[in-house]
This record gives structure tokens, C-alpha cells and sequence, in this order.
């Protein structure tokens, strides 16, 4: 059986999409051929395994939008005859491009998406699709018999679990990209009101702004930290962005890892987190599924800071023992619903279906 892939990236040293490098690693040792049509691809992707050739669209070269179009149509007919399935990663723009072509020459079409919101060309690409794949019911909310749920796809052998032994100072944690849809504010006002309490911690943000609005959102946030009478590089680092690959080392740093996204969709990072023994609270609503008997106990009102500093205040005063015994069973969630393993074995069932 042969793939196509088609995604954004492929560059293992990606800060957010660099986890992407495991899927197709994955998938070269599960397909005869695997074929992957980018945006755009970095330096590594000329050292990826051998079965895998990769074609770019273009962007790190700065080519027009018309190139782009005109690459992929050209891709998919010169390379038809090597690929037995499609598998498109986010984007429903390239079934919406490529469906009828895939559907008329027989190509099994497979797409993966997660995001809470339903657009009208996600219900194009859906209806286009053969399959739709997401990790929770949440994930992707288009009514459909197509749409199947398959879990994250977590990197299971790389991201291990690591007991952490307890400090005088709690290490709370939250990676990703410094934008309005992830709250940051409602972490910060918690904070603030444990700040009152003379309770110890550090926070430390893993991310960076991506855009113009990102970045006055960044200056927002600076206000508010001093608003709290919270100390930039005291209470709150800010790490910036880091390769894929570094992450895992600052979330064997921590002893909780907070997320307050608003996508309607658990990141991703979430459950690496989970798949390390690293507890998390979330206010993510797509939480409530994955944490399943430990909703009660992780999970808060979106915007609840004050919800939130209670929790982290329970969190503290478990010793270490129980802390890890918490981790352990996240982490069990992640190796039974959300393995990349799993994943890869639906995609390769779902192709030879």
C-alpha cells in the first residue's frame, strides 16, 4: 500500500508542527511508499528515511500563491501512479482542490482534522472524504457517519513518563504559541490571587507571538502580569519558542502543566504532557472526554481564575507519591486512546478497506 501525505510542514525542528516528523516515520515503516506534499519544508526534511520523498510547495522559497496552486495540481497528477490513498493533515483546502481528481482516479481520501469550529468547506472536505479522522467527538463537529474518532496520535516511545520529586515551589507549565484563543489572562489572574496567599510557584510559558495581533496581545498580557503584582522572570519566564524536540525537557521540569485554550479542541501538547506522568488542569471543554472519571478533580470553568488557583492549591499539597500516581494514570489514558501506534494502524485500515 502507497500514501500520499499531504500537510503544512515537514521540518523536525518545527516549534509547533515538528511533531509531524514522528507520523512519517511512522508511516514509512507501515506503507511501501510514502509520498508527502508540503507548504513548505526545512533543512531536515533532506534526511528523512528513505521511502519517503518530499515535494514542497514552496513557501520557504517565497513563491506566489499561483505556484503554489499550480505545484500541487502538478504533484498529484505527475505522482498518481504512486499513491494508492491520500492522507490530508488539517488542511480541508487541498480535498477541496484535490477531492474530485482523487475520487474519479480511485485514490481512497483520508482526512484529519481538529479544531472545536464547522466551516462550510470542513463540510465539503468531509463529504469529499472517504474517512474523517479526529481525536475526540469534540474535535471535529460535523454530523457525519464519515467522521471517526481515533485519538492524537501521541509519540509514545518518545515521550516516556518521568517521576518529579516535589519543591518548596510548585512549576507550573503551559507550551504554545502566545495568542488570544489560549487565555493566557485567566492563568495570570489565578496566579495573582495565589500571589496574595504568599504561595510559592513559578510559571513558565513555552511560545512565542506569531503574528501582529499576537504581539499586542503579548503587551496586554505584560500590563496585566503587572496589574497582578507578578514579576516577569520571577513568578512568570517566559521561555520562548523551542524546537519540537526540546519540549519534552521542559516538561520534565515541571509539576503541572496548565492549559486554558479556547479552540473547542485539546492541544496537542496537552496530552504529551499527559504521556510523560505530568498532571494537568484544563478548561479546555474537549478535556472533559480525554480525563473521563478525573474530570471532577482537572478540569474548570473556562475563564474560572479563580476555579483555577483553588485547584493549583489542592494540586500543591499532594505529596510526591500521589502526584506521580495522578501522572501515571493520565499517562495510561494516553497509551490506551491516543498512542501514535493506534492512529497509524486506523489510517493503514482504513486504505486497504
Amino acid at each position: 500500500m502507497k500514501l500520499l501525505v499531504v500537510t503544512q510542514v515537514v521540518d523536525m525542528n518545527h516549534p509547533i508542527l515538528g511533531f509531524f516528523w514522528s507520523w512519517l516515520n511512522r508511516f514509512s515503516h507501515t506503507f511501501e511508499k510514502v509520498t508527502v506534499i508540503c507548504l513548505e519544508k526545512g533543512s531536515s526534511a533532506d534526511s528523512i528515511s528513505g521511502n519517503i520523498e518530499v515535494l514542497s510547495l514552496g513557501k520557504e522559497d517565497g513563491v506566489s500563491r499561483a505556484e503554489y496552486l499550480k505545484r500541487f495540481w502538478k504533484y498529484i497528477w505527475e505522482k498518481r501512479g504512486q499513491y494508492d490513498c491520500v492522507f490530508v493533515h488539517m488542511n480541508t483546502e487541498y480535498v477541496l482542490l484535490g477531492g474530485l481528481l482523487w475520487r474519479w482516479w480511485g485514490k481512497k481520501i483520508i482526512l484529519w482534522y481538529m479544531h472545536g469550529t464547522v466551516t462550510a468547506k470542513l463540510r465539503i472536505a468531509v463529504w469529499l472524504s472517504n474517512v474523517t479522522l479526529t481525536a475526540t467527538r469534540k474535535s471535529c463537529r460535523v454530523k457525519s457517519k464519515k467522521v471517526h474518532v481515533v485519538g492524537h496520535g501521541i509519540d509514545i516511545e518518545y515521550f516516556l513518563p518521568r517521576p518529579r520529586a516535589t519543591s518548596e515551589i510548585l512549576r507550573l507549565i503551559t507550551v504554545g504559541r502566545i495568542s488570544p484563543v489560549k487565555d493566557y489572562e485567566t492563568v495570570i489572574r489565578a496566579l495573582g490571587r495565589l500571589k496574595q496567599t504568599d504561595f510559592k510557584f513559578v510559571y513558565t510559558i513555552v511560545g512565542a507571538p506569531a503574528t501582529a495581533n499576537d504581539r499586542t496581545y503579548a503587551e496586554r498580557l505584560a500590563a496585566l502580569i503587572e496589574e497582578c503584582k507578578l514579576t516577569v522572570g520571577g513568578d512568570i519566564v517566559f521561555a520562548g519558542p523551542v524546537r519540537h524536540s526540546e519540549v519534552k525537557d521542559h516538561l520534565y521540569r515541571a509539576d503541572l502543566f496548565i492549559h486554558t485554550s479556547r479552540t473547542g479542541s485539546l492541544d496537542k501538547v496537552a496530552l504529551e504532557a499527559m504521556a510523560t506522568a505530568l498532571p494537568v488542569l484544563s478548561s479546555n471543554e474537549a478535556s472533559q472526554e480525554v480525563f473521563d472519571e478525573h474530570t471532577d478533580e482537572l478540569y474548570f470553568s473556562e475563564g474560572a481564575d479563580e476555579e483555577l488557583a483553588k485547584k493549583i492549591l489542592i494540586f500543591s499539597k499532594k505529596n510526591e507519591k500521589d502526584r506521580y500516581l495522578l501522572g501515571f494514570k493520565l499517562q495510561n489514558i494516553v497509551l490506551k486512546n491516543h498512542s501514535l501506534p493506534h492512529l497509524v494502524n486506523e489510517i493503514q485500515k482504513t486504505c486497504a478497506a
